[in-house]
């Protein structure tokens, strides 16, 4: 019997557990906070449910794991993929590969290109500060503030939040193209946070 085809390459996209300010709802971009320890719950709960052998993530067909270079994302991605393999991860970031066998000769990478929306002058604020902080400046006479179309005083343009992820989109699009060419998995998991927190 031949052998079974490599499933399609996928992408995991994993948003680090909860913090203080995604508790309260505040922009956070450059402010390096940590998790809460029901953050840190949270990640190791999501961990055992879906990596593993016959799981929806298997440790078998992860190729490469790039992770936003915050804290919370560097932290949610030792301890999922330490929560994963059942043992410690060490440093699952800086090392290259996690311990305890969960994930054997993948890539693992941090990268600016994961960054978060740098939010300039909305650092820390709620959405109702901001739009009341741009009302008293005179902006948005006609139209409420949208980050999409807006983007951040002092921060990053939509534009520049796209360029970012679309030269990280391009190197997954490769290591798909080459895995599906040579019959191999090769799911990617990216670390970082979703871009409205």
């Amino acid at each position: 019997m031949p052998p079974l085809p490599a499933p399609t390459p996928r992408v995991f996209l994993l948003r680090h557990g909860e913090t203080e300010w995604t508790l309260s709802g505040r922009f956070t971009s450059t402010t390096d906070l940590p998790l809460t320890a029901h953050g840190s719950v949270q990640v190791r709960s999501t961990a055992r449910l879906l990596v593993g052998p016959r799981k929806l993530l298997s440790p078998a067909n992860i190729a490469a794991v790039y992770v936003s270079p915050r804290v919370r994302a560097q932290r949610t991605a030792e301890l999922f993929f330490s929560a994963a393999g059942g043992g410690a991860a060490g440093s699952a970031v800086e090392g290259g590969a996690v311990e305890g066998g969960a994930i054997k000769g993948s890539v693992f990478e941090t990268t600016s290109q994961l960054a978060e929306w740098d939010y300039g002058a909305y650092e820390g604020l709620l959405t109702v500060e901001i739009r009341a902080r741009r009302r008293a400046a005179g902006l948005d006479a006609h139209q409420e503030w949208d980050i999409w179309q807006d983007g951040c005083e002092g921060g990053e343009s939509p534009h520049d939040v796209a360029a970012r992820l679309d030269s990280l989109i391009a190197r997954i699009r490769a290591l798909h193209a080459a895995a599906m060419r040579g019959g191999e998995a090769a799911d990617v998991v990216l670390v970082r946070v979703p871009v409205m927190c």
